[in-house]
């Protein structure tokens, strides 16, 4: 159906009208609250502008298409789609820090501290979803504990799910802060 995530196209109705959404039990159902949404906003035109959306590779892509879209349809009203509907036109609205903002925050502080020799906190894999990859962490973090760097770096990790990119993400961070300890110490 789509290259998107459900978290990208969640944000992409966030967009339009700025009111915070959650998640949905399908990319179904949220792609049609999409579509809902825009077309309360441009109208007929909605479907056409999703159906693009939808083949883009990339939500940049399909960012850039819904922005002309709406750029295009507020062009007799002066006050952008986003300032309309979450208040007065002379109000701006506050700056929100999106969920990718965020974790780009986060990762840049972990690396931050990982490169002045500081291991980084161990991911929380207590949900169910992550039990079959605790006994892997607990690994990595008896490693990291004894300074092991060629052997953390022996751990094969295969990143296709949320897991095992939560165990590369730590692996690499505490290969980073054990090098740096080692270049500290000599």
């Amino acid at each position: 159906m789509t290259n998107l995530s459900a978290s990208d196209l969640t944000t992409l109705t966030v967009l339009i009208d700025g009111q915070p959404r959650g998640r949905l039990a399908t990319t179904a159902k949220t792609v049609e609250r999409l579509r809902k949404t825009l077309a309360e906003v441009i109208g007929d035109a909605a479907a056409t502008v999703i159906d693009r959306a939808m083949v883009c590779e990339t939500f940049g892509g399909a960012e850039a298409i819904l922005k002309a879209a709406l750029k295009g349809k507020t062009a007799d009203d002066p006050v952008p789609v986003e300032t309309a509907r979450m208040g007065a036109p002379d109000t701006a609205a506050p700056a929100q820090t999106s969920d990718a903002q965020r974790r780009r925050t986060k990762a840049t502080a972990a690396m931050d501290a990982a490169k002045t020799g500081t291991l980084p906190v161990p991911p929380d894999f207590s949900a169910p979803t992550h039990a079959r990859f605790r006994g892997k962490l607990e690994g990595l973090i008896a490693l990291a504990e004894r300074g092991d760097i060629e052997g953390l770096r022996d751990v094969t990790i295969n990143p296709v799910s949320s897991s095992p990119k939560a165990l590369a993400r730590y692996r690499d961070l505490c290969v980073t802060a054990l090098q740096a300890r080692t270049e500290v110490t000599g």
